[in-house]
């Protein structure tokens, strides 16, 4: 043999040594490290087969072995939302008015310097009133160190070794991409698929966070917003969108549900002076920033109006007469009225089980009527005591 035949040979056992290790690569990230795949079994025989029952994380959105997205904007929050989210499963509280149970939760932080993601623990820890740490929650900070999914999961599962975890947060999935191509269908089911091999062999659910496409979100349905290929959309068992509201400040939350039937939206918006979000029913989470056409406007000059001049209306009677006169939606004539309460031009009371509403003298001068100085209805009394 010469020597450019054997050049030539040498070539092409790499080339097949480089196609063997593909393919390889391919089961692997497709959850099948022994190489072997299930056998097929008779519907007869499973219907019998007492399987492990999979446990409820978030009531209604997840459960164990799930995979979740939670997507939005650049520099939106999703840091504290996954944080928080996290410090709620491992004491079993409630995230954002939704039930969790308790678990044990494995925090993978990517972008953070270690002490800042100890300053934001310790700040929920404060805000949320927790009077200790929580015992079941681990974390493992990942800043500065370059990996490819592959070379993730298996760090991972070597780390995890015989511990049981509950949920697996990473935040955020992109610091795993390693110069994988997020718009590529390809690249990101070779993505996905190690992290699907993390939760079989965990039998954990995984949280990820995921960013937004550039552009206008509101044109978007939910679950097309997340930047990349669209196996982004069609991957998880659940995706759970936090989009900018209207209202600023405010952002609208969205669920795309494989494993449980449809949950509403609702809107959430910053606490006071905090970083922390809370769910807010007073906000209408159908409107969305960049949402085109006249947006519908309403104050409380228009919708105190509906309220009697003398006497009190209960609550419903209140705002069927304003929706019915102006369209309002529900979320925004609470968010109204609420204002309304806070600035003292109505005032309310329960009565035999029925909450009721009247105007102040402060609430008549608003709406522009004449205020009778006997009635001694002020911001600061309760006409109905």
């Amino acid at each position: 043999m010469d020597t450019k035949e054997h050049s030539e040979d040498k070539i092409s056992l790499k080339r097949y040594n480089e196609a063997i290790s593909l393919i390889a690569k391919y089961k692997r990230q497709e959850g099948k490290e022994d190489g072997e795949l299930p056998k097929f079994r008779k519907w007869v025989d499973l219907k019998v087969t007492k399987l492990p029952p999979l446990k409820l994380i978030i009531d209604g959105v997840l459960n164990s072995g799930a995979k979740m997205t939670v997507g939005g904007d650049s520099k939106a929050g999703k840091t504290w939302i996954l944080m928080d989210l996290a410090q709620s499963i491992s004491r079993g509280t409630a995230w954002l008015g939704l039930n969790t149970y308790k678990g044990r939760v494995l925090y993978v932080d990517f972008e953070l310097q270690e002490q800042k993601f100890q300053d934001r623990m310790n700040y929920i820890e404060w805000k949320r009133g927790y009077k200790e740490p929580p015992a079941d929650l681990v974390t493992w900070n990942l800043r500065g160190y370059r990996l490819t999914a592959e070379e993730f999961k298996d760090a991972i599962l070597n780390q995890i070794g015989a511990e049981q975890f509950d949920v697996i947060v990473l935040d955020p999935l992109y610091k795993i991409l390693a110069g994988a191509d997020a718009n590529a269908a390809g690249d990101m089911q070779m993505i996905l698929g190690n992290i699907e091999a993390i939760t079989r062999k965990t039998g954990a659910a995984i949280v990820y966070g995921d960013h937004f496409a550039k552009g206008n979100s509101a044109m978007k349905k939910a679950i097309e917003r997340i930047s990349g290929s669209g196996v982004n959309a069609r991957d998880p068992d659940a995706i759970v969108t936090f989009t900018e509201n209207e209202i600023g400040g405010a952002m609208s939350v969205e669920f795309q549900l494989r494993n449980f039937k449809p949950l509403d939206k609702f809107a959430v918006a910053k606490e006071k002076d905090s970083p922390l979000f809370e769910r807010r029913d007073d906000i209408d989470p159908t409107r969305l920033a960049g949402m085109p056409g006249q947006k519908p406007q309403y104050d409380g000059k228009q919708i105190i109006s509906y309220l009697p001049d003398e006497g009190s209306l209960e609550t419903e009677e209140w705002f069927n007469r304003a929706k019915t006169a102006t369209g309002i939606s529900e979320p925004t004539f609470k968010r109204i009225r609420s204002d309304l309460r806070k600035n003292g031009h109505a005032v309310n009371s329960t009565i035999d089980g029925k909450s009721m509403w009247m105007k102040t003298a402060k609430g008549m001068i608003l709406q522009g009527g004449v205020v009778v100085e006997d009635e001694g209805v002020t911001a600061d009394e309760d006409p109905f005591a």
